[in-house]
């Protein structure tokens, strides 16, 4: 029973994208101001004073894999408060959920986040400024127009902390383009551009529950480019989800060859191992994955379905607690007691 429960809990993530994150707006035009209900009572507008730089995290919390990723933005928003105090820079997010006022305060208590949080219930924000994807982050200079909007990727934070030194004149845009790009930088041929639009365009339609139409475009991916790794991999993950397990060890093999360190290949290499019935090697895959990103919280899922399997029900047990710790950020304590009291 508990087993089973915290399965239903760890549901998969989907990957992130930063593919087309505000489809009515554009970088350097103006962006509207609206005024939305605070989480924690009254009104607010999203964007700061006049003068102000804003910046802005729009967040959703109907999949684990977003909540991770919004509150890991969220914690971004409060160091920038911190570091960028008295330069006339506002910090803003926008929650999309539905009906989950009080739900979204206990939440933001927990994870102690004191950032404002506004309430988009009937979508103003959400259709005027064309979201696509969450969370997604974005930068509007004192004139109102849009500097940065960039859906979540690994770079995020140095993509936000960067841009606003560059609007505060603490570093120029030479210096972030080196920072972020610190390999010299060559312009990449046409048919490996169209491959990455690709693998961002079937990202995007995974988040969005559309796996057709996301598969077609990591197979574009790799018809366009066949060195591109993380289209494989991707491509390789959902092959071995759907149970295609021949595809998917021969996309997930060219993956791990073309980028030995991919995490996303290895957690797709574990999940094939595991629907093979092949729980050794899975494990080995899975804690290869945790080796690369020590809180990859569906790999201590995946090791949980492992473990179970395989009957060791206190092992499992013990990676379903850790994975739900990456997730919702309680304490050793707290996931203890949640446990417990499904019992």
């Amino acid at each position: 029973m508990i087993i089973a429960l915290l399965a239903v809990l760890l549901l998969p993530f989907a990957p992130a994208s930063s593919a087309f994150p505000l489809r009515t707006l554009e970088v350097g035009g103006y962006v509207p101001d609206y005024v939305l209900p605070s989480v924690s009572g009254g009104e607010m507008h999203v964007l700061g004073p006049k003068g102000n730089i804003t910046v802005l995290v729009f967040w959703s919390t109907d999949t684990e894999a977003k909540q991770t990723r919004a509150f890991d933005l969220l914690r971004t928003l409060q160091l920038i408060e911190d570091r960028y105090a008295g330069q006339k820079v506002t910090v803003c997010s926008v929650n999309f959920d539905k009906g989950k006022r009080e739900y979204l305060k206990d939440l933001l208590e927990a994870r102690g986040v004191t950032v404002p949080v506004l309430l988009d219930e009937r979508e103003v924000v959400y259709g005027a400024y064309g979201l696509f994807v969450f969370p997604t982050a974005a930068i509007v200079d004192r004139d109102g127009t849009l500097k940065l909007a960039v859906g979540y990727t690994h770079d995020i934070h140095l993509r936000i902390l960067g841009t606003l030194d560059v609007l505060l004149g603490l570093r120029t845009d030479e210096q972030l383009e080196k920072d972020l790009h610190p390999e010299e930088i060559v312009e990449l041929p046409e048919n490996v551009r169209k491959s990455v639009m690709h693998l961002n365009l079937g990202r995007s339609f995974v988040q969005k529950s559309m796996p057709e139409a996301a598969v077609q475009e990591f197979e574009r991916a790799t018809e366009l480019d066949p060195q591109n790794s993380e289209a494989r991999s991707e491509l390789g993950t959902f092959y071995a989800r759907e149970g295609n397990l021949e595809k998917a060890a021969a996309e997930l093999s060219q993956a791990v060859a073309l980028k030995p360190d991919s995490a996303q290949a290895h957690f797709g290499l574990g999940m094939l191992c595991r629907k093979k019935g092949e729980f050794d090697k899975a494990i080995s895959e899975f804690e290869r994955v945790l080796s690369l990103e020590p809180a990859h919280a569906e790999a201590l899922r995946e090791l949980g379905i492992v473990y179970e399997s395989m009957g060791s029900m206190d092992k499992a047990l013990e990676y379903y607690r850790k994975s739900l710790g990456v997730i919702f950020g309680e304490s050793e304590r707290e996931r203890a007691t949640l446990i417990e009291s499904t019992n």
